[in-house]
């Protein structure tokens, strides 16, 4: 098959771009819940990131002026901030808002504008994590970005940079296996990780006509059992809300409330004056009552993940 190139992207095509990527996520969103060892064993990964991207793309199919690079991104990362889910979501989402912000208005993108769009969308994600770790999406998006910005000085295609993207998340990927015990132990690569690997490798298969290398797939017969190979859950409820911050509040001082309530926490300070909160804890009345007291809440999700371990 032919090479095909491409110098600019318009709202249009990036619209098209992220519904082929949420699309190969969905195709694979039951081998990614098989897989989701990492922060625990709740085999939800493919669910959370499929039901962030139908979020996501529910606003991009509003969008009136469709053909404005900056409309699609911003209505990205509202769609991904109200409808996020779980905690690769949530990063999914944060992923989307630091892609919005870094081209601001800018009506179409060329490669330099796309790598530095990744970078610092990969930053945005990781700056939400009160306790990030390597072996994850974070470093999955952080490697694949790198080696983006790293192509923009060998080509001005966006297809080439997009590809450099995708095979420095690949590489990144598969180290997933060796650098968390968690993954190690249960022989996977991390859950999140192959979300943002698939959608980049969905995008890749609209974008051009040559065959994008596929990440490897682990047989289910071959994925050990949760009980045997997961951790130990030490905070019992997934919970997570939207809260339109008081003016004077800033997203350090909620992460500093919020902390001393459990674990896995992450502050997405979205957009405008609204913030997504995501937390394990056993104590969700408190933490929403404490949470009360910085502005509005609303979008209240409580997940029994003892429970969802049981029922697998």
């Amino acid at each position: 098959m032919s090479r095909t190139s491409l110098k600019e992207c318009d709202g249009i095509r990036l619209k098209n771009f992220i519904i082929a990527g949420a699309k190969w996520v969905y195709h694979h969103k039951d081998h990614l819940d098989e897989i989701n060892y990492f922060p625990v064993p709740d085999a939800d990964t493919g669910a959370n990131m499929y039901l962030t991207f139908t979020s996501i793309l529910n606003e991009i199919r509003k969008v009136e002026n469709p053909y404005l690079t900056s409309s699609i991104a911003r209505a990205a990362a509202l769609g991904g901030l109200m409808g996020s889910k779980g905690n690769s979501g949530l990063i999914l989402s944060q992923f989307f808002r630091g892609f919005s912000e870094s081209i601001g208005d800018k009506e179409v993108l060329d490669a330099e504008d796309i790598a530095n769009a990744f970078y610092r969308a990969a930053q945005t994600a990781r700056e939400g994590i009160l306790s990030p770790k390597d072996g994850t999406i974070l470093s999955v998006a952080y490697d694949g970005a790198n080696a983006a910005l790293a192509s923009i000085s060998k080509s001005e295609d966006l297809i080439e940079v997009m590809t450099s993207f995708y095979d420095g998340a690949c590489e990144s990927l598969e180290k997933t296996k060796t650098l968390l015990p968690e993954l190690r132990k249960a022989g996977v690569v991390d859950a999140g990780g192959k979300g943002l690997v698939l959608f980049f490798e969905g995008m890749l298969r609209l974008a051009t006509a040559r065959s994008v290398k596929d990440v490897p797939v682990i047989d289910s017969q071959e994925i050990p059992d949760k009980a045997k190979a997961g951790k130990t859950i030490t905070h019992q409820f997934c919970t997570t809300f939207i809260i339109q911050k008081n003016l004077d509040i800033d997203d350090n001082h909620i992460k500093k409330i919020i902390k001393s309530y459990g674990d896995s926490v992450i502050v997405d300070k979205g957009i405008d004056n609204f913030a997504k909160i995501y937390i394990h804890t056993n104590n969700p009345d408190q933490v929403l009552e404490k949470a009360s007291a910085l502005g509005k809440i609303t979008n209240v999700m409580i997940d029994d993940m003892k429970k969802q371990i049981v029922n697998l």
